[in-house]
């Protein structure tokens, strides 16, 4: 986390820059933005977060760059946009289509910004996620934690209602399972197995779980299921999808998009198939290690989070679900009103 300048005064705001040649067009890429725009916000003294995007240039990524164009890229933009929302400290948006255009208002408004990244980095376009992660274990050292993530009171109270309608009295646990027919067909949701665990704890566990993700991405069987909900039946958008998270017990599922929510709140979570990670493990720098059992685990990362390699098998998913039921406290209500007296110390 290199690129913050530092004013001779303290800022009124960060100018948070997404730009969409280098950064994706994906959900979990534009959260764990927000978790890195909050450490850059602390390292500048900043209290508010304005979010900028530039959509000038097509992506470097040759899988978006398939089917991202010019006519279209705000459309796909929009359709991830609200997860701007799990950053508390968010003030403004902007939107820029011309990078000229874009530079001279940033000089216009130089008195009143710091950027993240600083001006000069764009003229060198590059991915930024290792970083934020690298970010988020500095934050974590010196506070204890990492940058929390929280979506709006408003959103909380939805959810709460919604798994209060449909959950009852059972408890609520989030899950996310990739089905993209694009491309990493290999990190997809095995979903045999998903659905033995669904009909195992249908018998043994007071627990309705609630199906995250785009409606095509749904099996049909587990609409049968009388302990599954797919969200998406009601409509239900990716910020009221976070929002759910936020509110259940715990999440599980694939490495895929909805599971940045989850790295930067204090639940438990227990994702599969990250086996992407591992050609990559040295860009992390030491914030994300190896070698247990488990597989993965963020060195911000609390108690009973974890990240898998493996695909899941039904073993393996219903021994980590008996695990993570045991982990949580079951008495707390689903309700913005039940706030945790103290935030558990990351694990060591």
């Amino acid at each position: 986390m290199s690129d913050y300048l530092s004013p001779s005064q303290p800022p009124r705001r960060l100018l948070a820059i997404y730009d969409l040649h280098c950064q994706p067009y994906s959900i979990g890429d534009l959260t764990a933005f927000q978790a890195g725009s909050l450490v850059a916000a602390e390292m500048s003294g900043c209290q508010h977060i304005d979010l900028c995007f530039l959509l000038d240039r097509d992506p470097l990524d040759e899988n978006f760059r398939a089917y991202i164009r010019p006519d279209n890229r705000l459309h796909h933009l929009l359709r991830i946009l609200p997860v701007a929302q799990s950053n508390p400290q968010l003030g403004s948006l902007y939107f820029f289509d011309d990078r000229d255009q874009f530079l001279a208002w940033v000089h216009t408004n130089a008195q009143r910004y710091v950027c993240w990244p600083a001006l000069e980095a764009l003229e060198q376009p590059r991915y930024l996620y290792y970083e934020i992660i690298q970010g988020a274990q500095a934050y974590s050292q010196r506070h204890g934690h990492p940058p929390l993530l929280s979506m709006p009171a408003s959103l909380l109270e939805w959810a709460a209602q919604f798994i209060q309608q449909h959950a009852g009295p059972r408890r609520a646990v989030t899950v996310n399972l990739r089905r993209n027919p694009r491309f990493h067909q290999y990190r997809n949701a095995q979903l045999e197995a998903w659905l033995a665990l669904f009909q195992e704890c249908a018998r043994q566990y007071p627990v309705t779980f609630m199906l995250l993700g785009e409606a095509h991405e749904i099996d049909e069987r587990f609409r049968q299921l009388p302990n599954v909900v797919v969200t998406k039946d009601y409509a239900t958008s990716v910020d009221q999808d976070f929002a759910l998270i936020q509110q259940s017990q715990f999440h599980m599922g694939s490495a895929s998009g909805p599971i940045a929510f989850a790295f930067f709140r204090p639940a438990p979570y227990l994702i599969v198939n990250a086996q992407d990670v591992l050609p990559h493990l040295a860009l992390y720098q030491g914030a994300l290690t190896a070698g247990d059992e488990w597989g993965l685990k963020f060195a911000f990362a609390y108690a009973q989070q974890r990240l898998s390699t493996e695909p899941e098998t039904a073993p393996f998913l219903i021994a980590q679900f008996e695990a993570l039921w045991a982990a949580v406290d079951h008495t707390r209500p689903h309700s913005t009103a039940a706030k945790q007296a103290e935030l558990p110390a990351p694990a060591q």
